[in-house]
């Protein structure tokens, strides 16, 4: 979540897209800037902007509603 110029629209619809999929599971990482890399250059020049934790936090929650829960036991 959260990458260049993805809008918080474009993150809901990533996931409804793979609810009609019926996939069996997603993980959801949010975008991580490293140092040195491309990104980072961009990120210290102001050109991308990260999610705050309470907007990825309710982007998760959003797209996480009407996926079927999966239980699974634990050994």
């Amino acid at each position: 979540m959260g990458l260049p110029n993805e809008t918080k629209d474009q993150m809901l619809k990533t996931a409804e897209k793979l609810k009609e999929l019926g996939v069996n599971g997603i993980k959801i990482h949010l975008l991580h800037v490293l140092k040195g890399s491309p990104l980072e250059d961009l990120y210290n020049k102001g050109k991308i902007k990260l999610l705050e934790q309470d907007e990825y936090v309710n982007l998760c929650r959003n797209s996480l509603k009407g996926f079927r829960p999966i239980l699974s036991s634990i050994a």
